[in-house]
């Protein structure tokens, strides 16, 4: 792959990993009408990493503590408006966001290959979660 196109992945990956779910627990705490202050942290969190990706600081502990409160956040909205398809696209995404620390994934596809997989799987759960509520 050239160096560009790996440039851009590098610096367009943590606003994917720390948007996305978050967003969508979100939208799903709002749609359900439920605490709207979750609604806030939910919407404000994942700035917190991204301001110190774009300073050039290490932003890696803060992107991780961003995806799990996303996965967890939710895991329980699904809960609370019984929708499965909600927790299984919170375990799909924490599975993509991770897939990087399993080393047999190398010897099948490239793990960015296996992500973006994962990523379609997700965002059918996704659809499929926000269209139940």
């Amino acid at each position: 792959m050239p160096d560009s196109i790996d440039k851009v992945r590098n610096y367009v990956t943590p606003f994917e990993d720390g948007f996305v779910l978050s967003y969508a627990a979100a939208e799903l705490w709002e749609n359900n009408r439920m605490r709207i202050e979750i609604v806030y942290i939910q919407l404000i969190a994942p700035l917190i990493p991204i301001a110190l990706h774009i300073s050039n600081r290490d932003y890696k502990n803060a992107l991780e503590y961003v995806i799990l409160g996303s996965i967890i956040s939710f895991i329980a909205a699904s809960i609370l408006c019984g929708c499965i398809y909600g927790i299984l696209a919170a375990c799909v995404y924490g599975i993509a966001t991770h897939l990087h620390l399993w080393t047999q994934v190398d010897d099948i596809m490239p793990p960015v290959m296996a992500k973006n997989y994962l990523m379609c799987v997700f965002s059918f759960l996704l659809l499929h979660s926000l269209e139940h509520i």
